[in-house]
């Protein structure tokens, strides 16, 4: 700008370009976030083309500039704003950056915004950004707990000053469709259907009067009154060097678009077509049980030392930190983040889950009881007492089916030792026949049988003494001698029938009989498809031989067609000589006729006289040509 005057064009204004520079500082950043850097907001005093540049040590800041009169974008071409347009409007423009921490923290760090443009009256800020600026983010995370009507979270916005805050919400499943929408009392301000992670760059929140004044805070009316009027308030200070401040005739812009007294902000997120949902299989109830237990252990092995505190965290959920961040989360589960994030210096913001319903529930609850005292005790006895006879008939039904299967065991049992004595009596009978006829060897017969006799009873008296019916008697005598009648299966629980592949009648023992079945059914499976595999290789061998002879006929045929035509071709032109010849023989003879007549004529005529003596001369011993016709034949 010094040596502007040195050059001849320094008064054509019209090709002067103008240029304010505003620098701020951004804080530290841990892993794997998301963070907003930097939020102003401009006013436009006159209408004018400008372009905002950033420049700051990150290289993947999204810059947005947001019209606070309509709540659109600027027109833009990546991370970048286009230059545009701005035209004087009621609240001014929303200048902010947002970015993504990855695997490693960021560490705080300065940044610059660049106004260019071709008046001299560019945007002003309507504060300091050197001295005051800076976000305050407030964070919510949770996990995601499954609701019949897909609510992943509703929360409540309760602010104490005017201010513009940016919302983001996101989600630790990268697919899932949920739609966000931002309520004051039952008017929708703001709703954005997104995939996984969404950002609302300017929502415009307004304080309640009369919460603010019932909770003790500064009246937010002197808040409001500062930023209107433009005089001592941070807005107004001084700016930096590089830095310009507002024009003299710039107002602040006037925040309040309602006439509304009473706010009440509720941001909702509602999942869309079913894509964040828990599967209901049969194991649910099982993880939900291990779940169950891991949060007590869990509580069991936390320390008790938060307790002591148990005042001032009552007090935390009335005043929240400048930068609140929950406690961690595992983030094996499922979980979402919600963050506010709005201009350092304003007064906090205070996210509460919405317990409306709860609270109407509870109230309903309570006028029960009113009309009718007790009302609740006897619910809760009545309902005891349902679940009492419920359980009652479970263990008879429990009950019945135990003896159902002792009565079921000891028939099969009974069977088994009514068997085993009718062949121990054969076996007797048999043995005393053989006796008869063999008596020399009756003595060693009788010593025999009565070891039998013996080890039988001790096994029956075995039998008695056990409770068990399921023991057999005498298996290794007579093995194979019981066969089951109709044995009790284990039965599949309804819940994983589907998971489980039918199977028709019941199950078999497989034995050398059944094995040596499927080892033939198996082998007459092979030698099925080893002739229908020589048939194919068959079929191939005769088509490829059919194939290859009908080749050699179509080479045939094709030689023979060739050497007819040769044939007709030799006999037509031989035809077309001897018509050549026999009209070149006539030819000549018509000439030959025509020659004498000729000569006769040339010694008489004067013609030819008088030419001659005209005409030159040939030389001596030249003869003239005489010209005769030809005959030409096609």
């Amino acid at each position: 700008p010094g040596i502007l005057k040195t050059y001849s064009f320094h008064e054509d204004r019209l090709k002067y370009t103008y240029y304010a520079d505003f620098t701020g500082t951004y804080s530290e950043v841990q892993p794997r976030n998301w963070f907003m850097v930097f939020t102003e907001v401009f006013v436009a005093p006159v209408e004018a083309f400008i372009h905002v540049q950033f420049t700051s040590p990150l290289s993947n800041v999204v810059v947005k500039v947001i019209d606070n009169d309509t709540g659109e974008r600027m027109p833009y071409v990546g991370n970048k704003p286009n230059p545009c347009l701005f035209v004087p409007n009621k609240r001014g423009y929303t200048i902010m950056g947002e970015s993504k921490s990855y695997d490693g923290p960021i560490s705080s760090g300065k940044y610059r915004i660049r106004l260019v443009g071709s008046s001299p009256e560019l945007l002003a800020p309507t504060r300091d950004i050197g001295a005051g600026g800076g976000v305050t983010t407030t964070e919510i995370r949770d996990y995601y707990v499954p609701d019949r009507h897909n609510i992943a979270m509703r929360y409540v916005i309760n602010v104490f000053c005017d201010l513009s805050a940016t919302i983001q919400f996101s989600t630790s499943k990268s697919d899932v469709n949920f739609r966000l929408n931002i309520y004051d009392d039952d008017d929708l301000l703001h709703s954005v259907e997104a995939v996984g992670s969404t950002v609302v760059p300017c929502v415009k929140l307004f304080c309640d009067e009369n919460a603010s004044s019932a909770k003790g805070r500064r009246t937010p009316n002197k808040s409001r009154n500062n930023k209107l009027s433009g005089s001592k308030s941070p807005s107004s200070k001084t700016p930096t060097a590089n830095q310009k401040s507002p024009m003299p005739g710039v107002v602040v812009p006037d925040l309040d678009m309602s006439g509304k007294k009473s706010h009440h902000y509720v941001v909702q997120v509602q999942v869309l077509r079913n894509t964040w949902n828990n599967n209901n299989s049969p194991w649910l109830p099982i993880l939900d049980e291990f779940s169950l237990r891991e949060s007590k252990s869990a509580s069991e092995e936390k320390p008790q030392t938060p307790k002591k505190r148990g005042p001032k965290e009552d007090k935390g959920d009335k005043k929240t930190p400048k930068s609140k961040v929950s406690p961690a989360i595992d983030e094996s589960k499922p979980f979402w983040v919600f963050r506010v994030c709005y201009q350092t210096g304003c007064d906090e913001v205070i996210l509460k889950r919405d317990t409306q319903r709860e609270d109407e529930i509870r109230a309903i609850k309570a006028s029960w009881e009113e009309l009718q005292p007790g009302r609740a005790e006897k619910a809760k006895a009545l309902r005891e007492k349902y679940l009492a006879e419920k359980a009652e008939k479970a263990e008879v039904k429990a009950e019945a089916a135990r003896h159902e299967a002792e009565n079921l065991t000891s028939a099969r049992s009974g069977g088994a030792i009514d068997t085993a004595k009718s062949q121990d009596s054969t076996t007797l009978a048999e043995e005393s026949k053989e006796g008869s006829k063999t008596p020399a060897k009756s003595e060693d017969d009788l010593k025999k049988r009565g070891r039998r006799g013996s080890a039988k009873k001790r096994d029956k008296d075995t039998t008695s003494k056990q409770d068990t019916p399921h023991i057999t008697i005498v298996p290794q005598f007579t093995p194979g001698f019981l066969e089951p009648q109709g044995p009790k299966y284990y039965e599949i629980p309804e819940e994983f029938k589907d998971y489980i592949s039918p199977h028709t009648g019941d199950p078999e023992l497989l034995d050398d009989k059944l094995h040596e079945l499927y080892l033939n059914q198996h082998r007459q499976k092979i030698e099925e498809f080893q002739i229908f595999r020589n048939m194919v290789l068959n079929n191939r061998s005769n088509d490829r031989a059919y194939r290859n002879s009908l080749k050699e006929e179509l080479l045939d045929d094709a030689e023979q067609l060739y050497i007819d035509l040769e044939q007709c071709r030799i006999k037509v032109f031989g035809e077309r000589e001897a018509l050549r010849q026999k009209l070149l023989a006539e030819e000549a003879a018509r000439l030959a006729a025509l020659e004498p007549h000729v000569v006769e004529s040339k010694p008489g005529s004067a013609k030819s006289r008088g030419k001659s003596a005209k005409g030159a001369k040939s030389p001596k011993g030249a003869r003239k040509k005489k010209k005769v016709p030809t005959a030409t034949l096609r």
